[in-house]
């Protein structure tokens, strides 16, 4: 209930009095206008001291603390007053990244992993799905924290390399759900067509084979036999010497990939070289940009230091 709430309900005559630890008042014109004071005063102290918690928090995130509870994988450390890496829950962490990147593991699938594998959240909650993709989205497992809707470098150890998080994005933004992984691998599945009907060739396990046949999507086929991988393979085996390459053609092939590849290792040097010219620029702006804010406030210092000088100085003369 709120302070005008109460004086409404004391103009109406349904509160006869209030008693407060340190006052009482009566209702009357003065002790309404004492109680709006009291209110005020409540109010102007929690405003205060809101701006003092949000004051507090702004400069925790800019010292590269965490202000919060510790995502999972981190624990929050109360006499440093900062965030550790937890040495059960990280390893299990850094698996779910793992796992998601290779874009055969969905979201309920690694929800299903964590609730196999113990792991849940700081306050002993289970790892929902909904959990797992904050997860994989919070860039605090890199290093950076984000607060206020702008990016923090922190001081925490990072729990992921970023090219890891990056993979984990791509399979995310491309594929939104994933699919499971079909339990079976084929070797030339979705490689070809029927040569009858040009329909799409399927495979499926029988007996411990690999058996290739038409899908006959496209209507009536003749092919009605399967095809073990075995006989397929030499076929595509057959098919292919044909057309492979000779010796000296092989050698002229690896030479050119030979040169391919020292040409990209020496493009990957000087952006190597561009990245670090880049970052040391950067850098040099920062220290800079820091200078002009420490030599800003001792401006500021100097200015109240003489304002309150010539303030003394005047009421002297006065």
């Amino acid at each position: 209930m709120d302070g005008g709430k109460i004086i409404h309900l004391v103009d109406r005559g349904l509160i006869k009095s209030l008693k407060f630890p340190t006052f009482w008042f009566e209702p009357t014109p003065q002790g309404l206008f004492m109680l709006n004071i009291a209110f005020s005063q409540s109010k102007y102290f929690v405003d205060i001291l809101r701006e003092n918690v949000k004051r507090g928090l702004r400069q925790k995130i800019r010292n590269g603390v965490w202000p919060g509870w510790a995502p999972v994988g981190y624990a929050n450390n109360p006499k440093a007053r900062g965030i550790d890496v937890d040495s059960e829950k990280a390893p299990k962490v850094r698996k779910i990244f793992e796992m998601y990147a290779t874009g055969a593991y969905t979201l309920h699938s690694l929800a299903n992993w964590c609730r196999e594998h113990d792991l849940c959240g700081n306050l002993g909650k289970e790892i929902a799905l909904s959990n797992v993709q904050s997860i994989l989205q919070n860039i605090f497992y890199i290093g950076l924290m984000k607060y206020g809707g702008e990016i923090y470098e922190g001081q925490h150890e990072p729990l992921i390399s970023k090219k890891l998080f990056d993979s984990c994005q791509e399979v995310m933004a491309k594929r939104g759900r994933v699919h499971e992984v079909h339990k079976n691998n084929f070797a030339f599945l979705g490689l070809l067509k029927c040569a009858s009907c040009g329909a799409s060739i399927t495979a499926e396990k029988q007996k411990g084979h690999n058996y290739y046949r038409c899908t006959k999507k496209k209507g009536l086929c003749q092919e009605k036999h399967y095809l073990r991988e075995e006989a397929l393979t030499e076929q595509i085996t057959s098919y292919l010497q044909k057309v492979s390459l000779s010796s000296q053609d092989t050698e002229k092939v690896l030479a050119a990939l030979d040169t391919e590849q020292d040409k990209a290792r020496e493009d990957a040097q000087s952006e190597v070289s561009v990245l670090k010219e880049q970052l040391a620029s950067v850098e040099t702006k920062l220290a800079k940009l820091l200078d002009v804010y420490i030599s800003r406030r001792f401006i500021h210092r100097r200015i109240r230091r003489q304002k309150t000088k010539f303030a003394v100085s005047k009421n002297v003369v006065e």
